[in-house]
């Protein structure tokens, strides 16, 4: 393969799409008031064409050239670097970053850096087409092999110092959902022994899949290349090995079908694995956007945001309240070699299905506030309003609305004789609540910088 070529992109740091900060319209995060800069770096290499040969093993094809974009987020002043990336391929659904989204305080406050790559063909076509500062993007449409090979060949380049981060000690690569099934396909499928850094050790250093499960047919393992059929059920690869230091990440969406594909949690050499799974969560949560940018950019253009109502009330969950810890953690184990907790985990009955008590409520795992001190009961799935949920030409989705809105999560509200029965009062309720943050803290579940914003939250939500 050629060697990637890098080039700092001009401009303001607004104009950048998915910036962390539109100063305008106050959206996003003010990294520059955390000493941070932001920078977008235009990529142009060679990625490879993967598929499967006659013993179904990863082949390579050949290889397409490619021009695509970096956008880093670092602390100005390089004496503050903490030596840490968190690499992210970054969501086809508008090139957003769920893990900026859930770990951007942690990374402020440690002195981290943040590293998204753009690798879909369809998201780089479409900001090709509506944004003069991208005509120059290029990605074929040729399978999650090449998108691997991309994002591999960045996490070389920051280990070799070709981009404008030096001293690059760790890399941790994540992802949500489909990007969640890339970085498992870049683990199982042999991408991490690929793309090696200087001292020939793979050039990723941890691994957290986020949000996908393994047996969920082809989106939980993406074929190598368009034409390959995805792994067939059963296929050893579906089932993480932790090569590196590796998390999987799950809420009850993909607990649902993941039975098939767990594993004991495990400390040994060349197999370090956990699985965390959080009751009360969905794969999608509804609510206003504050972080990520990329919605308002996007629309600005006349592009389509989409319709996501659902019959229900929208789940009030945070899924993020553990996002920063588990990162944390994950990091100790790659740098410290500090053995992460483990978590108690979803109760499934003999068919595989999740374990539900009385209130329909999973049974088991890691149980955040609003399971352990509910003011609802939260589902998982959701039911389409009418006429919304449909599929977007630029993100179509092949199950129509009723499959879009069973990833959404609602919420249940107790009526005030229940709330009544549980609690001694609001005082007794927010007591309760402070309380259960402050034990996930002592876990290692959830950090205090995302706990007391989760608490304030809440609390400023029922003042109102």
């Amino acid at each position: 393969m050629s060697r990637t070529r890098f080039r700092e992109m001009p401009g303001n740091p607004a104009s950048v799409f998915g910036a962390a900060w539109l100063p305008d319209g106050e959206v996003g995060v003010d990294i520059a008031s955390a000493g941070y800069v932001e920078q977008e770096i235009a990529a142009n290499g060679e990625a490879g064409i993967w598929g499967y040969d006659d013993a179904g093993s990863a082949a390579l094809h050949g290889g397409r050239s490619y021009s695509t974009r970096l956008v880093i987020r670092r602390p100005a002043d390089p004496h503050r670097f903490s030596g840490t990336v968190l690499l992210e391929p970054l969501h086809p659904d508008l090139d957003k970053a769920p893990t900026w989204r859930m770990t951007h305080r942690w990374v402020l406050a440690e002195g981290h850096a943040w590293v998204g790559v753009t690798h879909s063909a369809a998201i780089a076509a479409d900001l090709a087409e509506r944004f003069e500062r991208y005509r120059g993007l290029d990605i074929p449409r040729v399978g999650a092999g090449f998108s691997a090979d991309i994002v591999g060949q960045i996490a070389v380049a920051l280990k070799t110092g070709e981009l404008p981060l030096a001293g690059v000690a760790r890399i941790l690569l994540s992802g949500w959902s489909i990007t969640g099934s890339l970085c498992r396909v870049y683990l199982q499928d042999g991408f991490l022994g690929r793309h090696a850094g200087p001292d020939g050790a793979p050039a990723v250093d941890g691994i957290l899949i986020g949000k996908s499960s393994g047996a969920f047919g082809r989106p939980g393992f993406p074929p190598l290349s368009e034409q390959s059929s995805p792994l067939p059920d059963g296929d050893p690869r579906r089932t993480v090995r932790g090569l590196v230091p590796t998390f999987e990440v799950l809420s009850e969406t993909e607990g649902e079908t993941h039975f098939p594909v767990l594993r004991d949690d495990s400390d040994a050499p060349g197999d370090r694995y956990r699985l965390y799974q959080v009751a009360g969560t969905s794969h999608r949560q509804l609510r206003p956007e504050t972080i990520l940018t990329n919605d308002v950019q996007y629309a600005a253009t006349g592009g389509e945001l989409g319709d996501t109502r659902i019959n229900e009330e929208p789940s009030d969950e945070r899924f993020e309240l553990f996002g920063s810890a588990l990162f944390a953690a994950l990091l100790r184990w790659v740098a410290d070699d500090v053995a992460p907790p483990r978590a108690p985990r979803f109760a499934y009955a003999e068919t595989g299905a999740l374990a539900r008590d009385a209130d329909g409520v999973v049974v088991g795992g890691i149980r955040p506030p609003w399971i352990s001190v509910p003011t609802a009961v939260h589902r998982p799935s959701s039911t389409p309003a009418p006429g919304a949920c449909l599929p977007l030409a630029r993100f179509p989705a092949t199950g129509g609305p009723e499959q879009a809105a069973s990833m959404i999560g609602h919420r249940i509200p107790f009526s005030p004789e229940e709330f009544a029965l549980r609690y001694g009062g609001e005082a007794d309720y927010r007591a309760r609540l402070a309380a259960a943050c402050d034990e996930l803290v002592a876990a290692g579940l959830s950090t205090r910088l995302d706990a007391d914003a989760y608490l304030a939250e809440v609390l400023e939500r029922r003042s109102r």
